[in-house]
């Protein structure tokens, strides 16, 4: 099937994001006239970092988060312990 322009209209997409994470990729591809199955793949659960682990967030040079859901439930479990990110820590994460 051929898709022509900005029209997705024919086509079915299957997204996997996680449940509560799909909803504005989901409304994105109907509104080009997609037809859409949300078939979440995977559960986003915080895990509990070691205490060496969140104190050692104290003196990173730098801290590496490996998507958007890393960085928020990091920064979180950060927080929770009572640790803070040292002003002079670089901090890079993929994604937004």
């Amino acid at each position: 099937m051929a898709v022509s322009g900005d029209s997705l209209s024919g086509v079915h997409c299957l997204v996997l994001r996680p449940a509560g994470q799909a909803a504005a990729l989901t409304a994105h591809l109907r509104s080009l006239g997609a037809s859409v199955t949300h078939f979440p793949t995977t559960e986003i659960r915080p895990l509990a970092p070691a205490p060496e682990q969140l104190a050692a967030v104290e003196s990173a040079d730098w801290l590496v988060f490996v998507s958007p859901n890393a960085a928020d439930l990091g920064v979180r479990a950060i927080a929770a312990a009572s640790r803070s990110i040292p002003a002079e820590s670089r901090v890079a994460a993929v994604g937004a």
